[in-house]
């Protein structure tokens, strides 16, 4: 019992606990690769100083609540071990999705892109696809200016009904296909390539498989 009251007196100022907690968690296998799992990192270091101070002002009063503290305290650090030794490393490999990839790509690169998506059934990725790699084309032809905060109407708008109509046309289908009410399939899906071809977007990048099926 003696001993028990001369360890919680003898504990480490919180402190130095939290500066060893910083030592270990700034060390290889707590590194991140990216600003939400630093900001993640000090939330858990924060909590875990807070429960230490806790502790140390508990444990003070009786050695037995001292133990059964201390075993809620050791419960709580497995736990967190087992969430950042699982979690951390997906994180730091995790590859962005299709939407977070704001990359500079050709318009062969996102017809390609959009050929890989259609053999997956990822129709309405693909055609997002197609349609960026459209727009591509049309600025190159003088049609639009692209920026990624314009909306299909605004490019509609931006081209007009003169030459450009086949464009048009193409934009128009683009948005039945993605917001229409009727969920995205692979017939409207070659019908928007048809419309492509005739606006003269789509290149030769497209599969052969998405040619043969027009």
């Amino acid at each position: 019992m003696t001993a028990l009251a001369q360890a919680a007196r003898e504990l480490p100022s919180a402190d130095e606990v939290q500066g060893a907690i910083r030592e270990i968690t700034a060390s290889g296998e707590f590194a991140s690769a990216d600003q939400g799992t630093s900001s993640v990192g000090e939330w858990i270091l924060e909590k875990l100083n807070q429960l230490w101070e806790w502790f140390v002002e508990v444990g003070q009063g009786s050695p037995w609540r001292f133990v059964v503290v201390f075993a809620v305290i050791l419960a709580v650090v497995a736990i967190v071990w087992t969430v950042v030794s699982r979690h951390a490393p997906r994180l730091r490999g995790r590859t962005p999705s299709f939407e977070e990839r704001e990359l500079p790509m050709t318009s062969e690169e996102w017809f390609a892109r959009a050929a890989k998506l259609a053999e997956e059934g990822e129709w309405r990725q693909a055609a997002s696809a197609v349609y960026r790699g459209s727009l591509l084309i049309l600025e190159k032809r003088g049609y639009l200016s692209f920026h990624s905060s314009k909306t299909p109407g605004d490019y509609i708008r931006e081209i007009g009904r003169g030459s450009g109509s086949s464009a048009v046309g193409f934009i128009e289908r683009f948005q039945v296909f993605s917001f229409g009410a009727e969920p995205p399939n692979g017939r409207d899906y070659r019908t928007l390539i048809r419309a492509a071809r005739e606006s003269g977007c789509l290149t030769a990048a497209v599969s052969s498989r998405e040619k043969s099926q027009v």
